[in-house]
């Protein structure tokens, strides 16, 4: 046995704390991320004709970076070569697919009424 041996790791304990913390904050994530989607291409563009203002802590800089290849896009164009066809060149990709994605979804929990208490003045 080693002398560094590791304790055995604690369970996690999933709450309803936690599980509407999770919601809640990705839900702020997805907005923040439209957000940035949306007005990405509007800063792009204001930053072609003029300078970031430089009064604030932070500066915005348009650069422009090569994309990387698209292996997929290269290997459809060499299965095309070799003379297969579309549904061929399909199967061939998903039978090489490397899984699945788990991803964690929110939904809206139909059994949960919240309920307020209502104080009338005395």
């Amino acid at each position: 046995m080693s002398a560094t041996a590791t304790a055995p790791a604690k369970k996690f304990t999933l709450t309803q704390a936690l599980v509407t913390r999770y919601a809640k904050l990705s839900a702020l994530k997805n907005l923040i991320d439209k957000w940035l989607d949306e007005k990405r291409a509007l800063f792009q563009e204001a930053l072609l004709g003029q300078s970031c203002p430089d009064k604030g802590p932070y500066l915005l800089e348009r650069n422009e970076v090569a994309l990387g290849p698209n292996y997929k896009a290269i290997l459809v164009e060499r299965l095309e070569s070799d003379g297969m066809k579309q549904e061929d060149i399909a199967a061939y990709i998903k039978a090489r697919s490397t899984g699945t994605c788990i991803r964690l979804e929110k939904k809206i929990n139909p059994n949960y009424r919240k309920t307020f208490t209502l104080k009338l003045p005395a």
